[in-house]
C-alpha cells in the first residue's frame, strides 16, 4: 500500500507536469472528448494486440511457446479510471534461446518482438502528444507510463516524466 505522502508527492508532481504541458488536466479543450481519446486508445491497444497475436501465431508454428506467451499477454488490458506504472521485469524481457530452441529463430523472434514494441511506444507518444494538445495532461501521463513500458529508452517520454 503507497502511503499517503508519496501518494500526495505524485499527485503534486503529476499537476505541475500537467501545468507544465500547458493543461490543467480537469479542463477538456479541442474537439475530441473523453470517451472519444479512450476509444483512440482501445483501438491502438486492439491493433497492437493483433499484431502481437500474430507474432505468436508465428511461434506457435515454430514450437516457440515461451515467446508465444509472452506475445499473447503483452498488450495489457487497463481499466480507464486507474493509474498504471510499469516496471519491467526479468519474465518480460525477451530472453536469449535456451538450449533446444534454435537460436537464429529465437532471435528473429526477439528483433520483431522490439520492432513491435518501438512501433507501439511511437504511436502510443503521438497520441500522447495529440492528448497534450488538447489539454488532456491526465490521460498523456498515464500513457507516458505506457510508452516507457514499450520501449523504456525512449528519451523524450523519459525527459517528460
Amino acid at each position: 500500500m503507497m502511503s499517503v505522502q508519496r501518494w500526495t508527492w505524485l499527485r503534486t508532481i503529476a499537476g505541475l507536469f500537467c501545468v507544465y504541458l500547458g493543461g490543467s488536466g480537469a479542463v477538456l479543450t479541442g474537439d475530441v472528448t473523453a470517451d472519444e481519446w479512450l476509444d483512440r486508445r482501445r483501438e491502438l491497444d486492439a491493433e497492437s494486440r493483433a499484431q502481437f497475436e500474430v507474432l505468436a501465431a508465428k511461434c506457435d508454428d515454430l514450437n516457440l511457446k515461451p515467446q508465444a506467451e509472452l506475445c499473447r499477454r503483452w498488450v495489457l488490458g487497463q481499466d480507464p479510471s486507474r493509474q498504471y506504472f510499469s516496471v519491467a521485469i526479468a519474465s518480460e524481457a525477451p530472453r536469449p534461446a535456451v538450449a533446444g530452441e534454435p537460436a537464429s529463430l529465437v532471435s528473429q523472434w526477439r528483433n520483431r518482438f522490439q520492432k513491435l514494441r518501438a512501433e507501439r511506444a511511437a504511436k502510443l507518444f503521438d497520441l500522447t502528444r495529440d492528448a497534450v494538445a488538447a489539454g488532456r495532461g491526465e490521460l498523456a501521463i498515464r500513457w507516458l507510463h505506457d510508452v516507457l513500458r514499450e520501449q523504456p529508452e525512449h528519451a523524450e517520454a523519459g525527459r517528460i516524466l
